[in-house]
């Protein structure tokens, strides 16, 4: 029978594995979006984007699914966690759709869009870093308990 601990190591592993993709998603925009992009790898990098936000989207729902929970009943805190990751949700999406809609617009210069595209790059980057950081938290909570936390 599962414990909890293995139950959100599942989840947390499929959130890693997303990771892994959204990474690797946002290498090709790097290297498409190069510090002066042709107007080829302008088209391209327009079109990778779009193909990311999808992607990233989904990974977004997963993690409101099926991570929330988790976070939400793994102590005192975790409605806090949760409303956090929520807002940073809201914000991720804002700004995706932001540079997405640059991205569709015909007369976006590329050199900007290519600077907005970086940009979002490093952000979405370092959310990742960060929330890798509270799932190894998480999971030391789920493994050991809070109530270790407390004495």
């Amino acid at each position: 029978m599962a414990t909890s601990s293995d139950q959100f190591g599942d989840v947390s592993a499929r959130v890693l594995g997303h990771h892994a993709e959204i990474r690797a998603r946002l290498r090709d925009l790097d290297v498409l979006g190069g510090p002066e992009p042709s107007q080829v790898a302008a088209v391209h990098l327009r079109v990778a984007l779009l193909r990311l936000a999808s992607l990233f989207e989904a990974h977004l729902v997963f993690e409101e699914v099926e991570l929330a929970p988790w976070i939400r009943d793994v102590d005192a805190w975790g409605p806090c966690r949760e409303a956090a990751m929520l807002a940073e949700h809201d914000e991720q999406r804002h700004r995706l759709q932001l540079v997405c809609a640059m991205a569709e617009a015909p007369d976006t210069d590329d050199l900007g869009f290519a600077h907005e595209v970086s940009s979002l790059l490093v952000s979405v980057l370092e959310d990742m870093a960060r929330e890798e950081r509270q799932l190894s938290l998480l999971g030391w909570l789920y493994d050991y308990g809070a109530e270790q936390m407390t004495g």
